[in-house]
């Protein structure tokens, strides 16, 4: 994919004024594109434990057998608060979220950690310390 790109939107604008006096205005709307608005793909066979490299990444799990995303304690990889990471069921395997032993906490709703189905997609935002929520397509 490109490094850049650039489009340019053109047009005209016509405005009336409760005096019947017609405005006209012309305006030219450029968006650029940056290596850093694409996403980045980090795909994995087995078990893995996430990294300050997948911040604002997707994880992809491609295993045919059941695995776990650990979530390390803060004392081990320091995310940001705010960080946030979407992991992403490519295999048939289902994929859990867990924290490691060392006392992460990850709140979701039901306290459900298991990706729903395959292709499923969950998201890990860190809140704070050792604390992170967990939401998207879960189950029990």
């Amino acid at each position: 994919f490109p490094s850049h790109d650039t489009g340019c939107l053109l047009g005209t604008a016509s405005f009336a004024t409760s005096a019947s006096v017609a405005t006209s205005a012309s305006f030219a709307l450029t968006a650029s594109y940056a290596l850093s608005d694409y996403i980045v793909f980090n795909r994995q066979t087995a078990n893995y434990t996430l990294a300050l490299t997948d911040v604002n990444k997707i994880v992809e799990i491609n295993s045919a057998s059941a695995n776990t995303v650990t979530v390390p304690s803060s004392s081990v990889v320091d995310f940001l608060t705010g960080s946030q990471i979407t992991v992403v069921q490519y295999g048939a395997g289902q994929t859990s979220i867990s924290g490691s032993t060392t006392g992460v906490t990850i709140r979701s709703t039901n306290n459900w950690l298991k990706i729903n189905e395959r292709y499923g997609a969950v998201t890990l935002t860190k809140i704070g310390g050792n604390e992170w929520y967990l939401h998207g397509n879960l189950n029990a």
